[in-house]
């Protein structure tokens, strides 16, 4: 999957991030890996939504797109191991997710990202 990512990187001359239990994010020359994922968040309704509309308000913001890119995925990843914890269920799940997509902070972030040079 990361070779597929990085090619298609190169053609569109564009950053690539693919979601999974591994998140890779990259820009056809450097790829990263997050190592945060959990299995929750594909059965849940709206979790790419909402990192897509994280990632177009990153790109909106800079003009680093991978680091944009890298950032966001990271939190949104973080965010959804975080929500995992002490749920019965998906609702739960879904509703853990939104409360610490809003209370995140740069330390449970650094604190909590597992990101490797692919």
């Amino acid at each position: 999957m990361v070779d597929v990512a990085i090619k298609a990187s190169q053609i569109t001359n564009s950053v690539i991030v693919v979601t999974g239990k591994i998140d890779y994010v990259t820009d056809g020359k450097t790829c990263y890996s997050i190592d945060n994922g959990v299995a929750e968040m594909q059965l849940v309704t709206g979790c790419g939504c909402m990192l897509t509309g994280l990632l177009s308000a990153g790109a909106a913001a800079t003009n680093n797109f991978l680091e944009s890119a890298l950032t966001i995925t990271t939190l949104m990843s973080v965010a959804g191991e975080r929500a995992k914890n002490g749920i019965r269920g998906l609702g739960d799940f879904h509703i853990n997710l939104i409360n610490e997509l809003s209370t995140i902070n740069y330390k449970i972030l650094k604190e909590g990202a597992k990101i490797e040079k692919c």
